[in-house]
């Protein structure tokens, strides 16, 4: 096997790479896997007080996120709250 010679004028970043290159693996048909099911997201309707939702999207204009986003995050740190 041919080993290439390292080009010159590399970064700090581009050096690590280079020097740690055989570290790295590849991983068979990394496009063509399929989302695992928990990724899998369902629509949900809510209906809710307009004042909540002012709040709500005061708080994720606070935190410079989307309020869609920061409903679904909270939502999601509830549902797995451990009791």
């Amino acid at each position: 096997m041919r080993t290439a010679t390292p080009p010159k004028n590399l970064t700090p970043q581009e050096q690590w790479i280079e020097e740690h290159a055989s570290e790295f693996v590849s991983i068979p048909h990394f496009y063509n896997q399929k989302p695992s099911p928990r990724a899998e997201r369902k629509q949900l309707n809510l209906r809710m007080f307009s004042e909540d939702l002012i709040k709500l999207k005061a708080q994720a204009a606070k935190l410079g996120m989307p309020y869609q986003t920061y409903i679904i995050s909270e939502l999601h740190k509830l549902a797995n709250r451990e009791e």
